[in-house]
């Protein structure tokens, strides 16, 4: 029975190896980006063939789109709608002015053309401009940016339109456009100002690493007030490394203050949360008040201060770059014909599939045996 055992535990080691480990990294953040009605965005294939449909020039829209192979031909039709100036909320115009309104295209397996038409729309007016693609041609690549503020906003309903054409790069993939609206928080110069409720009035404010000098390497979380001002409520992350790979430095405490004064967040002895200075733990009302901006910072973060791990700026331009944002996507289907050759394709040596597939065979064998077993016995 000794040995039987050995043997069980062994194949259970095996499964266990068979798993793949996962990654531990940012915690996914539950937060549904809102959609403002009275902007709207949108996207539309049109034909190659000129005729008399009002949108995009003299184009058609697609009702179905085209199979296509390397060096076909797409044509589509981004329009941005803006409401009239007295229609515009005091927390919208705050956006407008303060964070600005961004389109994004993005395309995949698609060269767009070095030009591309812009076209203003109001009162029955269409103004047109040919607008040309910087020499760095992002947008020629898959990915560009057009900003709007509130001088943008009219007295009257208005709409931005942008027509674009592009070649289709390679046989055996869709073509895919992808058109993105909304304002962003992000980066500047060291500082990323976040609004998280969309009211145009800052929540938080995150310092990286060099834009607060007197912290050394560090990211500094401040918990802001009703004005979007600062009130000394923030937590200090000390980090280390660069890149992709840089992350909480754990051979440093993390820090914590209300009023300015720096409290380090540790366990007590009895391995509850504590905050202490020069030795001494925070009690009363000085640790609800810690307290209350740790659950504060670390509620918007998603995670408890033992859990932060990798932080860098694109951590925080992806869980709260966006404040609020509509999305649309066209997709030109595949139009190659790919015939594969006949391939038995054998487990190779070493695949999680098939160390899992004898693991459980032998499994299966030590079952039998255990069976067998109890028989002789019997």
């Amino acid at each position: 029975m000794k040995k039987l055992f050995a043997l069980v535990l062994s194949l259970a080691l095996v499964v266990a190896f068979a798993v793949p480990a996962l990654a531990s990294g940012w915690a996914q953040l539950d937060w549904q980006i809102p959609v403002y009605k009275d902007i709207s965005l949108t996207l539309t294939g049109l034909d190659l063939v000129q005729n008399t449909a009002a949108v995009g020039s003299l184009y058609a829209p697609l009702s179905t789109y085209y199979p296509v192979v390397k060096n076909s031909r797409v044509h589509f039709y981004a329009e941005v709608s803006l409401p009239k100036k007295s229609n515009i909320s005091p927390a919208m115009e705050r956006l407008l002015k303060n964070w600005n309104l961004m389109l994004d295209v993005e395309v995949s397996n698609i060269k767009l053309d070095n030009d591309f038409i812009a076209y203003k729309k109001y009162s029955d007016k269409i103004e047109t401009m040919k607008l040309t693609i910087e020499p760095n041609g992002s947008i020629a690549y898959g990915y560009r940016t057009i900003m709007f503020d509130y001088n943008d906003i009219m007295d009257v309903p208005s709409s931005w339109g942008f027509e674009f054409w592009g070649t289709v790069k390679a046989d055996g993939k869709d073509a895919v456009v992808n058109a993105s609206i909304g304002f962003y928080n992000k980066f500047k110069n060291g500082v990323m100002v976040i609004d998280r409720d969309m009211d145009g009035v800052a929540d938080f404010q995150v310092k990286a690493p060099g834009a607060e000098s007197w912290y050394g390497n560090a990211y500094v979380v401040d918990a802001l007030n009703s004005n979007g001002a600062s009130q000394n409520t923030y937590v200090v992350f000390p980090v280390t490394g660069s890149g992709n790979n840089q992350k909480v430095d754990k051979s440093k405490p993390i820090m914590i203050s209300y009023d300015g004064n720096l409290y380090a967040i540790v366990k007590s002895t009895v391995n509850t949360l504590a905050f202490m200075k020069d030795g001494k733990y925070a009690e009363g009302a000085v640790y609800n008040n810690l307290k209350a901006v740790y659950d504060k910072v670390f509620g918007f973060l998603g995670f408890d201060y033992e859990e932060a791990n990798y932080m860098t700026n694109d951590h925080f331009e992806h869980y709260f770059g966006r404040i609020m944002a509509d999305d649309k996507k066209i997709t030109y289907p595949n139009g190659s014909v790919i015939v594969n050759p006949v391939d038995p394709k054998l487990p190779q040596t070493g695949d999680n599939a098939s160390i899992i597939g004898f693991a459980m065979v032998a499994v299966a064998l030590v079952a039998a045996a255990v069976v067998t077993f109890k028989k002789v016995r019997a």
